[in-house]
C-alpha cells in the first residue's frame, strides 16, 4: 500500500454522511499503515471488537489533555 499521508487521524464516531468505523476502513483499504483514533462520546461497547480488528485507539469524550496527549503519544509510537 501507498505509505500513510498523515502522521495521525483523529476521526469521531458519529458523522454526517459516513460512520466514523466506516471512513476508517475506508482510509486503511487506501493507506493500510495509516494510525488512527476513535474519539467518541460513545464507549467502544457496540464497536470494539470491529474497532480492536482495525487495531484502532479508542478516547472517550469528554478527555482531558493528559488523556489526548497519552492516547496520540501511544498510538504514534506503535
Amino acid at each position: 500500500g501507498k505509505p500513510a499521508p498523515f502522521d495521525l487521524v483523529m476521526m469521531d464516531m458519529i458523522m454526517r454522511g459516513m460512520a466514523g468505523l466506516t471512513a476508517c476502513k475506508a482510509i486503511l483499504r487506501l493507506y493500510p499503515e495509516q494510525k488512527i483514533i476513535i474519539v467518541s462520546g460513545h464507549a467502544p461497547d457496540t464497536h470494539a471488537a470491529e474497532a480492536a480488528e482495525l487495531d484502532l485507539d479508542w478516547l472517550v469524550k469528554p478527555y482531558g489533555a493528559l488523556d489526548m496527549a497519552r492516547t496520540v503519544r501511544a498510538r504514534l509510537d506503535r
